[in-house]
């Protein structure tokens, strides 16, 4: 599978994908990864915590790289990191680019009243101070209700000070409340 798709990715990303592209490189010539000298392998994209397990000494005692778990550890990064979003295919629906979820910057720029009303989201429609008022009038009332029902007893789980489990209820002379500034 790895032959046939095209990845991409952040410019941190670019180690693990010259190496995905060292093995495509690699299985589309046919050659075992023993046959290459090890300079001759990207091995920028391997942290550090892994490399004591990817090496290991030949008969001549130098250095040399295990095929094997180099690959695997290829594979297990690439997954890594498209799962994170860090690389992407573009033919993808799940491991596509954000980007290319997005409307493109000039039709937005062209269009963004008609897009938004198409939209139908009633926040969107109204200029962004007066959505944050609003959303904070909203807010200051939830504040105020909250400490109303602490101050009045009515929610006897929440308490100010919030008391380590098993330690008695403040006197009222203790309590702090939420305020709203």
């Amino acid at each position: 599978m790895i032959m046939a798709l095209s990845f991409a990715g952040h410019q941190g990303d670019q180690a693990l994908l010259d190496a995905v592209e060292f093995l495509k490189t690699s299985f589309d010539k046919g050659r075992s990864l023993t046959r290459y000298r090890l300079d001759q392998i990207p091995q920028v994209f391997i942290p550090s915590g892994l490399r004591p397990y990817l090496y290991e000494q030949d008969d001549q005692g130098k250095k040399r790289l295990h095929p094997d778990k180099y690959e695997f550890l290829v594979y297990r990064l690439l997954r890594n990191h498209l799962e994170a979003g860090d690389v992407y295919v573009s033919d993808s629906l799940r491991f596509r680019s954000f980007e290319e979820d997005l409307i493109p910057r000039p039709t937005w720029q062209a269009n963004k009243a008609q897009i938004l009303q198409q939209a139908a989201i009633p926040g969107l429609a109204q200029p962004l101070p007066t959505l944050l008022q609003d959303l904070e009038r909203e807010l200051e009332t939830q504040y105020t209700t909250v400490n109303r029902r602490i101050v009045s007893g009515e929610n006897a789980h929440t308490y100010p000070g919030r008391p380590s489990y098993g330690s008695t209820v403040p006197t009222t002379a203790s309590r702090r409340f939420i305020t709203a500034s």
